[in-house]
């Protein structure tokens, strides 16, 4: 499924070998979902999401998801 970032996308950590706080996604970015899990003290659905072959981790929040009027 493709997606589109709505914020950039930063490194908080996560990425050991890349700067605090960098960008690793712009806003506006292409990606598709490779991957859906869980938080589990909420329920609430994270995305692994691949932008042009960086893999990012991303809320709903985060992303335009496509609508399906089925």
């Amino acid at each position: 499924m493709r997606v589109v970032a709505l914020h950039d996308v930063c490194n908080d950590g996560g990425y050991p070998r890349r700067g605090e706080c960098e960008r690793l996604v712009r806003a506006g970015a292409l990606g598709g979902i490779a991957n859906v899990g869980r938080v589990i003290e909420t329920g609430e659905p994270v995305y692994l999401v691949e932008f042009d072959g960086q893999a990012s981790a991303a809320l709903r929040t985060k992303l335009i998801l496509p609508r399906c009027d089925h």
